[in-house]
């Protein structure tokens, strides 16, 4: 017999109805498009990682507003990256691989 895994939305559903570890298949599903997504505009690896990881946990607790029938991670890219790439790369001085001069 074969499994599916479970969707986004069936994940997202879980986790609001208490199971919080299905979040982990969240994060796994997308982790390196966010963080690629991230190393776009960031200098290095590290920076897009940390920011990467604050936008999963920004997501986390603002999941109880995700509109169903909404891509998560559009969501995800909209509602978070855009913020916590700005506030990451003018804290660091590396928006776009520009280091400071």
């Amino acid at each position: 017999m074969l499994f599916s895994k479970p969707g986004d939305e069936e994940l997202i559903d879980d986790v609001l109805n208490g199971d919080t570890s299905a979040f982990s298949g969240l994060v796994t599903r997308h982790q390196q498009k966010l963080i690629g997504f991230c190393l776009s505009m960031l200098s290095n690896r590290q920076a897009a990682e940390d920011a990467a990881q604050e936008i999963f946990i920004k997501a986390f607790t603002s999941l109880p507003g995700f509109r169903k029938g909404s891509s998560f991670s559009t969501w995800l890219y909209r509602a978070f990256g855009r913020g916590e790439l700005r506030r990451n790369s003018l804290g660091a001085g590396n928006f776009c691989g520009l280091g400071k001069s």
